[in-house]
């Protein structure tokens, strides 16, 4: 009895509460989703782009609201500050309402694959015009 006790146990435990990774349809829907949070994006895009996809493929799965950044420069570090090596590093960003997801590709290139995704948050939003 004990033993059969402690197996559903392990069983229940060993199947709990793990998070399986969302299938195509669900990312793709989460994405688009115009309820979804920065950090539900985030985590859709983690799942629906496979690491090493070059910047095309990721802008014909997501859509046209992807804007490529290039950063590059020194970095100043610590306290105080001192030179460290320098940054150089190419972000494709799709802006929402509040914020956005930024999907950084591999450093040298803007055809550099998919590496990571981040959400980020806005903290004042100013409206493009085209008023003088």
């Amino acid at each position: 009895m004990r033993y059969t006790i402690l197996i559903a146990f392990l069983i229940v435990l060993s199947s709990g509460c793990r998070h399986s990774p969302m299938d195509r349809e669900d990312a793709l829907r989460v994405w688009r989703s115009p309820d979804s949070s920065l950090e539900q994006r985030s985590r859709a895009v983690s799942s629906l782009i496979p690491k090493g996809t070059k910047r095309e493929e990721i802008c014909r799965v997501l859509g046209t609201n992807c804007v490529l950044s290039h950063f590059y420069g020194p970095t100043l570090a610590g306290s105080p500050p001192h030179p460290a090596p320098d940054h150089d590093y190419w972000l494709l960003r799709s802006q929402f309402p509040g914020g956005g997801v930024d999907l950084k590709l591999e450093p040298a290139t803007a055809d550099g694959g998919f590496v990571s995704a981040a959400p980020f948050r806005m903290l004042m939003t100013i409206p493009v015009t085209n008023a003088p």
